[in-house]
């Protein structure tokens, strides 16, 4: 489908999106000791978002 006109992607299971190319281009995701939660959103550049803490137990 490269170079036409739609908008195509593929199906990544849970534990592959982290690890896509693209993920890790946009920083979507960030690694809290060894758990990989969604980064948060939007991103700005000048107010940077503090990172996510891992959860007390």
């Amino acid at each position: 489908m490269e170079h036409t006109a739609v908008c195509f992607a593929p199906v990544l299971a849970m534990g592959e999106a982290p690890l896509h190319p693209h993920s890790q281009a946009r920083g979507t995701v960030v690694d809290v000791e060894g758990v990989t939660p969604p980064a948060q959103a939007p991103c700005f550049s000048a107010t940077p978002a503090r990172r996510p803490q891992k959860p007390a137990m």
